[in-house]
């Protein structure tokens, strides 16, 4: 016989599931860890790019700082030439005749073409503010009332000596100071003006352009633009329109527009430097780090694939193999699941052989009892005819009583014939309630003959209970136990026995009270002991009744007994109602088991 008949599904789909889950849960593992790789190696390959912008930017803003102080140096120069101020000086002295005029004008002349030994100089401009040096020709020397109303005219008299860098309208970009005469409380001489190369910001500032891809501006410390030149110099010059940015120690801005970043940086003239760059220079950078983590997260991903193919396959070889063995196990064999690894699995192997040996040594149990029962039910038919010859004999015995006059030993015969054909009840082991109530009458009817009516009965069952079936010989012993235990010890071996039936909530309760000798307290102890763990000395009849009432009837069911020495013991047997048919059900499913 095999363990089991139905044939278990194969687990032809264990395999696949679990390839899927643990391929999705590792790809999912291997995306987010390659995010965060992504993600990071992007912040650093940023701030690399940063990086490289600010250096871009701090190369040109040194170079622009270069520019803009030589020309101040050269300003320098002049303004503190001894000859210079000399003439200027002296131009304004009494006395200066036409002849100082023209040499001192081929001085300052020459002093100024001279002086542009700068590549970054255009040109040099001095506006004496003396009508008496020779100004007419306008090339290098002006007077100084052609200035008075240029907007940066005033502001250059009152810093006195004092650079300071202006825009033309002309687009051109200047240094100015003013030329004080030190020795004559600070009187001024005149204006000293250096005009700036354009040429030069373009080979600084387009370099940078090619290389960023963005743009660069020039702003004045009034917001002014003064250049902007690159890719798309209108997007900066739109931008800067609404506002300059604050200078920052190398802050870099986002720029929203076309996708660039943006660096404020402040010259030494206080101007700012305004430099963009594009995105899109980074690109390739990123591009590079998206295909080398989309190419670890494959390679991870294959791998992992390999791995858990090999793992799932060996984990379900192994279960397949339980199946198997599981299916076409049987139990009268020796055969046993091999146990391997050190898993769990290996301890569900242990488990199903322990569980396999004990259904074996049950099954084999089983069969025994089977056996047994078989024996049992042979000798009880075998025994049954016993109770039937017996039952015929005392038919025999009455008839023959009557015939000779007897009619004592015919009462005696009819009932004990009367005794066991009840008793035996055609093999049923359930009866009614109003069955069990006859038998026992008969019982105590014959046990009245051998006591001379020294026994009073009383009965007092309720109406509607009669018909309640209950194990049959529960009253029969609980009497038995009350004459042989109760009456009969008593001296005069006289008393009553009363017997009530009645309900009482959900129980149907058969109360036996006799007037015996009682029992004293250790005894009913023992007795107690005795119903309450199923062993002991005493007891034998009301323990077996007790056993059968709590298989029949189920929780709270059974017997309680009392008793007082020398007044009497009651004995009441507690029975939760129930239907015929599922007593009869229940006293067939023990009768089956037995």
């Amino acid at each position: 016989m095999k363990l089991r008949d139905a044939k278990a599904k194969p687990f032809v789909h264990l395999r696949t599931r679990l390839v899927c889950q643990y391929a999705v849960a590792i790809t999912v593992i291997t995306v987010v860890m390659a995010g965060f790789f992504y993600a990071y190696s992007a912040g650093a390959i940023q701030d690399k790019n940063n990086d490289f912008f600010r250096s871009i930017t701090r190369q040109t803003t040194s170079g622009l700082n270069n520019l803009f102080m030589g020309v101040e140096d050269g300003s320098r120069l002049l303004r503190f030439h001894e000859n210079m101020k000399g003439i200027l000086r002296r131009s304004q002295e009494p006395g200066y005749t036409l002849a100082d005029q023209i040499g001192d004008y081929h001085v300052l002349s020459r002093l100024m073409t001279e002086s542009i030994w700068n590549g970054n100089i255009r040109s040099i401009h001095l506006y004496c503010n003396n009508s008496a040096i020779y100004t007419k020709e306008g090339v290098n020397l002006y007077p100084v009332s052609g200035v008075r109303e240029e907007p940066w005219y005033q502001p250059v008299r009152d810093l006195q000596g004092v650079p300071m860098w202006c825009t033309g309208p002309d687009g051109e970009i200047f240094c100015v100071c003013a030329l004080m005469d030190l020795y004559a409380q600070d009187r001024f001489l005149g204006v000293l003006r250096i005009n700036l190369d354009i040429t030069q910001l373009d080979l600084l500032l387009g370099p940078m352009n090619e290389t960023t891809r963005g743009e660069t501006a020039l702003v004045t410390p009034g917001g002014e633009l003064v250049l902007c030149s690159g890719r798309e110099p209108e997007l900066l010059e739109e931008y800067l329109a609404r506002g300059t940015p604050k200078a920052s120690s190398e802050e870099i801005i986002s720029f929203a527009r076309d996708r660039r970043k943006m660096l404020v940086t402040k010259l030494s003239n206080e101007w700012k430097l305004v430099t963009t760059v594009s995105e899109e220079i980074f690109y390739p950078d990123r591009l590079s780090l998206a295909v080398t983590a989309v190419g670890l997260a494959s390679a991870a991903i294959c791998l992992a694939a390999v791995f858990i193919h090999f793992a799932v396959k060996g984990l379900t070889d192994r279960i397949d193999n339980m199946r198997r063995f599981m299916e076409g196990v049987q139990i009268h064999s020796s055969a046993r699941m091999r146990e391997e690894g050190n898993d769990e699995l290996t301890s569900l192997q242990v488990s199903f052989n322990r569980m396999l040996t004990a259904v074996r040594e049950s099954a084999q149990a089983t069969e025994l009892a089977i056996r047994r029962k078989n024996e049992a039910d042979y000798n009880i038919l075998q025994e049954q005819i016993n109770p039937h010859f017996l039952y015929n004999c005392l038919d025999s015995i009455n008839w023959m009583a009557l015939e000779r006059g007897s009619g004592e030993i015919s009462r005696m015969a009819r009932l004990l014939g009367k005794f066991y054909r009840l008793s035996l009840s055609g093999g049923r082991q359930t009866v009614s309630l109003e069955n069990e109530v006859e038998h026992s009458k008969i019982y105590v009817e014959i046990m009245q003959i051998r006591f001379d009516g020294q026994i009073r009965m009383r009965y007092q069952v309720e109406e509607g209970t009669l018909a309640q079936q209950v194990p049959k010989l529960i009253l029969q012993p609980l009497l038995e136990n009350a004459i042989r235990h109760g009456i009969s010890c008593r001296e005069s071996q006289e008393g009553t026995i009363r017997v009530r039936v009645f309900t009482r909530g959900d129980f149907l309760v058969l109360e036996v009270t006799d007037t015996g000798a009682g029992m004293d307290k250790e005894t009913l102890g023992a007795l107690r002991a005795s119903l309450s763990s199923a062993q002991g000395s005493i007891g034998y009849g009301m323990r077996n009744v007790d056993r059968r009432i709590r298989f029949a009837f189920g929780e709270g069911s059974g017997l309680r007994v009392r008793s007082i020495a020398r007044r009497g013991t009651k004995v009441e047997v507690l029975c939760r109602l129930t239907g015929p048919k599922q007593l009869e059900t229940k006293r067939q499913a023990l009768w089956k088991c037995a």
